[in-house]
């Protein structure tokens, strides 16, 4: 049998991070080219801590909207 045949979904509850405007996404990539993840709303950031640690990988970049401006990377590139 193949691994994922045999696998269980395992559901989780994280706290969200409320109603935040695009304008203000927008900000938070701005501020994201010099403070990287520090940017984001601590929900936020705790989001991606948990990510990382169910996944055991860290994550590179997180996008806060649909331009490429919107990118924020862990190392600041």
């Amino acid at each position: 049998m193949r691994q994922i045949e045999s696998a269980t979904p395992q559901f989780i509850s994280v706290k969200g991070f409320g109603e935040v405007g695009e304008a203000s996404w927008q900000r938070v990539a701005l501020e994201g080219r010099q403070k990287g993840l520090a940017a984001l709303p601590q929900e936020a950031r705790e989001y991606v801590g948990k990510v990382e640690e169910l996944v055991g990988v860290p994550v590179a970049s997180v996008s806060v909207g649909p331009e490429r401006e919107s990118i924020i990377w862990v190392n600041g590139t």
